[in-house]
């Protein structure tokens, strides 16, 4: 097996005490042990010649300085014999475990063999021993006891009363020594895990180099004046779980890497370029720091104390509101109280149960929703009611049944929900777009169909991903997870039933099949019919071709020549028409087809976004249906 070099280390400085310790150890327990050769069948003299230290595995560090460890040592034993009238030598190797305790700081100090034991291959148990990356094993099941573990040790009041964390203090404890620093872009924070030259801002905000002491922690102090103190108290948290859980990973690996010494906290929490060969330690770092930090600051039980006070408080205050925006209001007061960001706060009420928070603060590539609000248990955490245009396209190319119900308008999309058509859930504004009831934000899982978010990132972290769904800063464009029609919800079947009962928009849907009985071709003829429904004609017959141009953004002259049976017009043309004139999807089908184009069973993919539009949002405009092509990055479809 090849040494590492803190195995190295311990056999180049302390192979004698280790050896004489594990001599001691056999010559007690040889006369127990099965030890002869092929060679030398009956040994008559036994010594143990040499050792090697092949493995070291370390107990996770937990209440003091000291760090237990125990080394797997093979030993090398020479047996001799008598045979034939000449002697015969032969060399086995028998494994022992030797355990031992040192202090690591600036290296290893005060070490000691104090034990050795039967050789066992797993060293220690698994909630006790670090990983083979030496780092601690925290699982799902951990996070809150590991929370609780970190303020008994450095703020146990927390655990009592609600509070916001007095961060100077913990720091204090933990010997560790805050300053602000220039790091580089999307940088927060840096723990140092050994003294260093770096650059920081001195009282004055000017920029110095000086050496910083082991156990620094860098912080950008942009996370405090550009984001919000919430953002700049979980940084500070987040390197403060660093070093409370990740010294021994940069003290052992030192010996290996002298230049391996801190840790950068990046924005998202992408995969570092690590100096050393050590990128899964380093994912694993950063994940148990930013699932720890909000529950360090926002405990299980006080959150849920402060919870409830504030929800009692507000229902009694409030008449008849949206619960979606009590809901709003409770992670104000969280956010404020406990000094985390809003969206911290969210997420914290969605780790401890709370899965009414999931209806609060939503955007949808760069737009925010209403505020919602449902029934206990109709979501599970992978679930939501809300998707992107770009999802809703595909869900209605590839479940036949709800194109179905769609083209019947019995389902619509509003306010980014796919919900049931009844004037109990929906309306439409003076510009045409639809949106919820109320009544519908307040019984979300009443009207809107269920979908399941894709995992973000596989790997040993992908249960955590439900956090992920809420973690992410919905304000910026290209946040949202993609998601797919929930077949197996059973609240979506029933909802499949109800929606082919639902009353269709009759007076709409009428209007257009008076229409579609007068667009008997050709195209120009047509093309004229629409333009007539859409007022566009004027009393002596003629059309008012500036209006026209400037609803669909198609130059008078291009459209003088589609009047008047000139050049058939592309894709693009027609669908600006269709955009424009905010004709019903049964007359821009026609009209497409007139043209000799048929965009619903094509297979192509900006052909089902388009039929989305048609369908979906023929009440909005050109400049509608451009914002919702650009919200999904699908900028070469823009009209």
């Amino acid at each position: 097996m090849e040494q590492r070099s803190f195995e190295k280390y311990l056999e180049t400085k302390y192979y004698d005490p280790i050896f004489y310790r594990v001599l001691g150890h056999f010559n007690r327990v040889k006369d127990r042990m099965y030890l002869h050769s092929y060679a030398v069948p009956d040994p008559t003299r036994i010594w143990l010649d040499s050792i090697c230290i092949e493995k070291a595995f370390f107990r996770e560090q937990k209440d003091n300085d000291w760090t237990y460890f125990k080394l797997k040592v093979r030993g090398d034993i020479v047996l001799s014999g008598k045979r034939d009238c000449d002697f015969e030598k032969d060399q086995i190797y028998k494994y022992f475990s030797v355990l031992c305790k040192g202090i690591f700081f600036d290296g290893l100090h005060h070490f000691e063999v104090y034990d050795i034991e039967e050789y066992d291959p797993t060293g220690y148990n698994y909630h006790d021993q670090l990983s083979s990356l030496l780092l601690p094993y925290i699982s799902v099941e951990d996070l809150e006891s590991r929370a609780e573990a970190f303020l008994k040790k450095y703020c146990p009041e927390a655990l009592k009363e609600p509070m916001p964390l007095p961060i100077k203090d913990i720091l204090t404890k933990m010997e560790a020594t805050l300053f602000h620093a220039p790091l580089a872009k999307n940088i927060f924070g840096k723990t140092l895990f050994f003294r260093s030259v770096e650059k920081i801002y001195d009282d004055d905000m000017e920029i110095i180099e000086r050496e910083v002491p082991k156990r620094a922690i860098l912080i950008n102090p942009n996370v405090y004046f550009y984001r919000n103190i919430g953002a700049y108290n979980n940084t500070i948290i987040h390197e403060c779980v660093h070093l409370e859980y990740h010294t021994h990973f940069f003290e052992i690996n030192h010996f290996d890497d002298e230049k391996l010494t801190s840790i950068s906290c990046k924005e998202n929490y992408s995969d570092p370029k690590a100096i050393s060969n050590s990128a899964a330690a380093y994912e694993r770092m950063e994940f148990q720091a930013a699932y720890l930090a909000p529950r360090i600051l926002m405990p299980a039980k006080t959150t849920l104390q402060k919870f409830a006070e504030i929800r009692d408080r507000l229902a009694k205050e409030t008449i008849n509101p949206l619960f979606g925006d009590i809901m709003s209001t409770i992670i104000d007061e969280l956010s404020d109280f406990f000094k985390v960001s809003r969206q911290a706060a969210k997420i914290r009420l969605v780790d401890l149960g709370i899965m009414a928070a999931v209806g609060v603060d939503n955007y949808v590539n760069g737009k925010k929703y209403s505020n919602f609000s449902f029934s206990k248990d109709s979501l599970k955490r992978n679930q939501t009611f809300l998707i992107d245009f770009l999802d809703l396209a595909r869900t209605l190319k590839t479940h036949p049944f709800l194109r179905e119900l769609s083209i019947d308008e019995k389902i619509v999309y509003a306010d980014g929900a796919l919900v049931i058509n009844d004037q109990k859930y929906v309306y439409k504004n003076q510009a045409g777009e639809r949106l919820l009831t109320p009544y519908a934000l307040n019984h979300m899982d009443e009207c809107a169909f269920i979908f399941e978010k894709q995992e973000k990132k596989k790997g040993a972290y992908s249960e955590f991903l439900y956090s992920q769904f809420f973690l992410c800063r919905g304000e910026e464009s290209g946040s949202y997870l993609p998601a797919s029609y929930s077949e197996d919800a059973v609240k979506n079947k029933e909802l499949e039933s109800t929606a082919r009962q639902a009353k269709s928009d009759l007076e709409d849907i009428q209007e257009a099949l008076e229409v579609l009985k007068k667009m008997t071709g050709p195209f120009s003829k047509d093309l004229y019919v629409v333009a007539d429904f859409a007022g566009l004609v004027r009393m002596d017959g003629t059309v008012n071709i500036n209006q026209f141009a400037e609803l669909t953004k198609i130059d008078n002259h291009t459209l003088s020549g589609y009047l008047n049976d000139g050049p058939t017009p592309r894709k693009e043309k027609i669908l600006s028409i269709c955009a424009g004139l905010r004709l019903h999807p049964r007359l821009s089908y026609q009209l497409l087809r007139r043209a000799g184009f048929d965009l619903t069973n094509t297979g192509n993919e900006d052909d089902m976004i388009y039929c989305g539009l048609l369908e979906q949002k023929y009440g909005e405009g050109i400049d509608a249906w451009n914002y919702y092509l650009k919200s999904i990055n699908k900028m070469n479809l823009i009209l």
